[in-house]
């Protein structure tokens, strides 16, 4: 459950929103997002009680998941309507990392006598120390309320050095951004609501995952992927510190694909997918050729031939239901889409709850995945190929097979059974509908069929419902099936309904019907009369007279007309 606080105020909250309580909002409009501040807005009616209690740039408005803050923002617009009723817009609290000033800096520079550094330097973490220097110099120019705590640090570099610096003055929220997760030390920055103020933490990896997950045929209702390739680079210049380059160091292979060729480092693969592309990329924590160089090898080799994937969907928000909790932006999140391709974890980098109507909910997953360059993409268009090929043949087998087994079906039942044929014409003899769904990784098929056989005995009616799924997993198309199987067969002794896998049977003939448990009859009804081991009656009335008990268990005798 969803509500919305100003201060100690309610403004909504779905229990009281009522026309005798009027805690009620219209329009809301709620954008989360991973590293930015986010925003909320929603509409009050003019009869609000709480309506003339906000103040612009003043209080904090919340919003609550069952409790919990997932939103803290403040009043930056409040526009009147001609019927009265006030549109408030408002701005996630991370912003006020705009209302504080970095002056120029040159950071170790700047802090090389300090104890603190001197210890993170030496056996510490220099990304941690540099994070908490930032926001010590942001909460020394504002108040408390605009304070933002220095949270949890995950993020490392793999020397513990780290050169920082700036000629100009810059709003600190710049600094933290593109000094940080901007800079070749990614990572995410997010913002956390706590009783005692608020934190921004600085994740390596994001720690947490949703609980709610988005499944296709679920709650998964629209899917879009947008992959951007503007930022594939195949060539990197490196340099370090004071000019530091890689020229010193013998060009040659560096692994199967890498080549160092003067001041650079490019991936064969890459070059021949795409062409010659180069980046210039500076490390000014970099003070020494071999580790410029083991920088330029890792970053061709997992930035540069990897696209941004940014996947936005639509999808019902579950978190109305008790035992399911809302979705959390800046957590890991389940995605299982097989028709898709898609079955696996992403981070939710953005998240735009209706809190009036789950079912509006939009989710922005962000994942980066390797592009396919060279030899590989070879091997997959023909493993692609090959896996084409093998469900046409799998489907024409399948279609082949029903054609035949009807054909034998039509045949045995015009020659031996005519005049049984004559009485059955209102029968479908042969139903095939067929749903296929093909994706990149799997293909989905469904048959509903309905066929006429001719036995030494009988004539049995099979309807059966197959479900193949076949799936690619790890290269190996697999076949997954169920089978539901319920049968009429006409014998010498009547009709036998019976399902497979129950014990009873119904048995019909001309003047009887018996019911049959393991081959031995329970319940006769014939012209004559009722056979049956055991009988229970509630009123038993034979003429005029009803026999019944009573609540002691004696038989009471009525008369009845």
């Amino acid at each position: 459950m969803y509500q919305i606080t100003y201060d100690h105020y309610i403004l909504y909250d779905p229990r009281f929103a009522t026309e005798e309580d009027k805690l009620m909002i219209t329009e809301p409009d709620v954008y989360l997002a991973v590293g930015k501040a986010g925003e909320m807005s929603f509409v009050l009616q003019p009869d609000h009680p709480y309506l003339d209690r906000l103040q612009r740039m003043q209080g904090v408005v919340s919003l609550l998941d069952d409790g919990v803050p997932v939103y803290r923002g403040r009043i930056t617009k409040d526009n009147a309507t001609y019927y009265g009723s006030r549109k408030i817009t408002t701005e996630g609290l991370m912003a006020c990392l705009n209302d504080s000033v970095m002056p120029p800096f040159n950071f170790p520079g700047d802090v090389e006598e300090d104890k603190e550094y001197q210890t993170a330097a030496a056996s510490g973490n220099v990304v941690e120390y540099f994070f908490r220097w930032v926001l010590a110099r942001h909460n020394a120019q504002v108040s408390e309320a605009q304070q933002i705590k220095p949270g949890v640090c995950t993020v490392t570099d793999s020397n513990n050095y780290i050169a920082r610096s700036s000629t100009e003055y810059l709003p600190t929220m710049e600094v933290l951004t593109t000094r940080l997760p901007k800079s070749a030390l990614g990572g995410h920055l997010l913002i956390r609501y706590e009783a005692d103020g608020n934190y921004l933490d600085y994740y390596a990896d994001l720690p947490l995952t949703n609980t709610q997950r988005v499944e296709y045929a679920a709650n998964l209702l629209d899917i879009v992927s947008e992959r951007d390739g503007t930022e594939i680079y195949t060539s990197i210049l490196p340099v370090g510190k004071d000019g530091l380059t890689i020229a010193d160091i013998a060009d040659g292979d560096l692994t199967d694909d890498l080549v160092k060729d003067g001041l650079t480092v490019y991936s064969r693969s890459g070059v021949a997918a795409y062409g010659r592309i180069n980046r210039y990329v500076r490390w000014d924590d970099v003070t020494v050729a071999a580790n410029l160089l083991a920088k330029a090898k890792a970053s061709v080799s997992s930035s540069g031939l990897a696209t941004q994937e940014s996947i936005t969907m639509q999808a019902v928000d579950l978190g109305w239901q008790d035992s399911v909790q809302h979705f959390r932006v800046g957590r890991m999140t389940l995605l299982v889409s097989t028709p898709h391709g898609y079955n696996a974890a992403y981070a939710l980098m953005e998240l735009q709850p209706d809190i009036l109507s789950p079912g509006n909910t939009r989710i922005t997953l962000g994942a980066t995945r390797q592009t396919y360059t060279g030899a590989q993409i070879d091997t997959d268009r023909e493993n692609k190929e090959d896996m084409d090929r093998q469900r046409e043949e799998i489907k024409s087998e399948m279609r082949e097979e029903t054609r035949q087994q009807l054909n034998q079906v039509t045949e045995s039942t015009t020659q031996q059974i005519t005049d049984v044929q004559q009485s059955l014409n209102s029968i479908i003899l042969a139903a095939l509908q067929n749903y296929v769904e093909t994706g990149e990784f799997g293909s989905y098929k469904e048959e509903m069929s309905s066929k006429l056989e001719l036995l030494a005995d009988q004539l049995n009616l099979t309807l059966t419902a197959i479900t193949e799924r076949i799936e690619d997993v790890n290269g190996d198309l697999q076949s997954k099936y169920s089978e539901v199987t319920k049968a009429f067969r006409f014998t010498a002794d009547g009709l036998i309904i019976g399902e497979s896998g129950n014990e009873i049977l119904l048995r019909l003939d001309n003047d009887v019907m018996q019911f049959i448990r393991n081959n031995t009859p329970e319940l006769m009804l014939t012209a004559a009369g009722v056979e049956a081991h055991q009988v229970k009656v509630t009123i038993l009335i034979i003429g005029n007279v009803a026999f019944m008990a009573d609540g002691s268990g004696d038989v009471v005798v009525k008369g009845v007309k």
